[in-house]
C-alpha cells in the first residue's frame, strides 16, 4: 500500500495574498506583502483594509455625535449642540477624505515584484 505524500506549499502559494484567496479573485499581482493578525496581505490590500476600518470608525463617531447632539438639543443646551455641530463637520470632512483615499487605493495598479515572478 502506498502512502500519500503531502507536499508543502509552493513558493507561489506561500506568498499568495489572503485577501485574494478569501474572495476567490485572481486579480492580485505579485507585490510586497505584509502580515497583519496572522494574515498575509499585499500592501495594497492592507492599505484598503486600513482605510475601510478608518471609515467605519468615523461613521461610528458620527452616529455618537448625532445621538448626543439630539440629546443636547432636547435639553436646550445650545452651546453643546453647536460644539457637536462643529465636530460633526470635522468628522464628515475626515470621512470624505478617507473615502477619496480608499477610491484612489482601489484604482492603483499593483507594482509587480520580481521576487515573486
Amino acid at each position: 500500500m502506498s502512502e500519500k505524500k503531502t507536499e508543502g506549499p509552493t513558493l507561489q502559494q506561500r506568498y499568495r495574498c489572503e485577501f485574494d484567496h478569501l474572495f476567490g479573485s485572481t486579480s492580485c499581482e505579485r507585490e510586497e506583502s505584509v502580515e497583519i493578525d496572522s494574515l498575509v496581505l499585499y500592501e495594497r490590500h492592507a492599505l484598503q483594509a486600513k482605510l475601510e476600518g478608518q471609515i467605519e470608525c468615523w461613521r461610528a463617531m458620527l452616529a455618537h455625535i448625532e445621538l448626543w447632539s439630539r440629546e443636547a438639543t432636547r435639553r436646550d443646551r445650545t452651546q453643546i449642540a453647536q460644539l457637536l455641530e462643529v465636530e460633526r463637520l470635522k468628522v464628515e470632512a475626515a470621512t470624505e477624505r478617507v473615502s477619496r483615499e480608499l477610491e484612489l487605493a482601489r484604482r492603483r495598479k499593483p507594482i509587480s515584484n520580481s521576487r515573486y515572478s
